[in-house]
């Protein structure tokens, strides 16, 4: 995302009473953005929320110190097992040593820096907590540098993995993991689609969750309202395209990408 696409999203989001910034990527990882410590700085200095989801996999190639002086409130690191083995397995690369070593750095600089920042750690698992908890990795070189807070924030997810609009498949699950299925009834309006979402050209989205696969003759897809590059984020969150999506849950007139969806929310 270029800069002033950037900044003109903050600054259109924090006018219109927004406060919470999460730097999280639809699909992707936010610490391949050589920008990400600039814009969570940004993003402090006009006194919003900032934080991100990552999978710990650059976290030795970003100047940690920085990133923690920056005021971020939250960071949750999102991993496999920490185990070789369960890793590749879940996660189908070989950069292992790479989180294990930057996860360890974060926490170590953190507690040295940041000892109010709470890192939050979720397992995509496909082993109980209770064994993912005993690894000798993480019990040996994880474990000894979480705070009390640290280790009520750990999540580790078995089951209700999301389908990412039917890209992930039962298939693609090993050992204890199981999709999620999405809700029979839809009446209520998700709670993703109150939340806007910016993308990288300035394009202004009613859910962090979804692209929708069917587009429109102007190739624009069903959760598409507008361009932050053409109007102001206000005109497009109080625009028809968001209130027509809205009213349609309560009308059964639901997006396509939104029917089978697993993400589903009750508002």
């Amino acid at each position: 995302m270029a800069d002033a696409i950037f900044e003109k999203a903050v600054n259109d989001f924090k006018k219109c009473g927004g406060k919470f910034v999460s730097l999280t990527p639809f699909a992707g990882e936010p610490l391949l953005d050589p920008s990400i410590i600039d814009r969570t700085e940004f993003i402090k200095k006009l006194g919003l929320w900032a934080g991100f989801f990552t999978n710990g996999t650059f976290l030795n190639r970003i100047d940690i110190d920085r990133l923690l002086g920056s005021g971020i409130d939250a960071l949750t690191v999102s991993t496999a097992p920490l185990e070789r083995g369960m890793y590749e397995l879940v996660y189908q690369n070989k950069h292992y040593e790479d989180l294990l070593n930057g996860l360890k750095n974060l926490l170590m600089a953190r507690n040295s820096l940041r000892k109010d920042l709470i890192v939050s750690l979720t397992f995509r698992s496909h082993i109980p907590m209770k064994e993912v908890l005993s690894l000798p990795d993480f019990q040996k070189s994880i474990y000894p540098l979480l705070t009390m807070e640290d280790r009520k924030a750990i999540i580790v997810n078995t089951r209700g993995f999301d389908t990412w609009g039917g890209q992930i498949t039962e298939k693609d699950m090993v050992g204890n993991m199981r999709l999620a299925l999405p809700p029979l009834i839809k009446r209520r309006p998700c709670s993703w689609i109150f939340i806007p979402y910016i993308t990288w050209d300035g394009q202004v989205r009613a859910c962090p969750c979804r692209y929708a696969p069917n587009k429109k003759a102007d190739g624009k897809d069903e959760l598409y309202l507008g361009n932050i590059l053409e109007s102001s984020l206000a005109e497009i969150w109080t625009g028809s395209e968001i209130q027509n999506l809205w009213f349609g849950f309560k009308n059964g007139n639901l997006p396509t990408v939104c029917r089978n969806c697993t993400m589903y929310r009750s508002s």
